[in-house]
């Protein structure tokens, strides 16, 4: 973890009182999955989320702020160089 003294924000939805943290429900249409492709996407725009300004205020139910957060994710599968073939790793092969 950084130094707590440096950090600026800590953007997050809270804690539930389920202890659930970091978590918010989300549209379907913000998630994209191609399994084929081994390939995924979440993107969500003016989120709103508190700011904790640091991990330690966020955990000890301290001061927050109202913010808003913006973000693209995307996920690709790794692929290793078999012989003269390339192969996708994914959980569902055995080694």
């Amino acid at each position: 973890m950084g130094d707590p003294e440096h950090q600026l924000h800590d953007y997050e939805p809270g804690i539930a009182p389920s202890g659930l943290f970091w978590t918010i429900p989300v549209a379907a249409s913000t998630i994209e999955v191609n399994p084929g492709s081994g390939q995924a996407r979440l993107t969500a725009t003016d989120v709103a989320v508190e700011d904790y300004h640091d991990f330690f205020n966020a955990i000890g139910g301290g001061a927050s702020t109202p913010a808003r957060v913006s973000f693209d994710v995307r996920w690709a599968a790794a692929a290793i160089a078999s012989g003269s073939a390339t192969k996708r790793l994914d959980s569902s092969e055995s080694s």
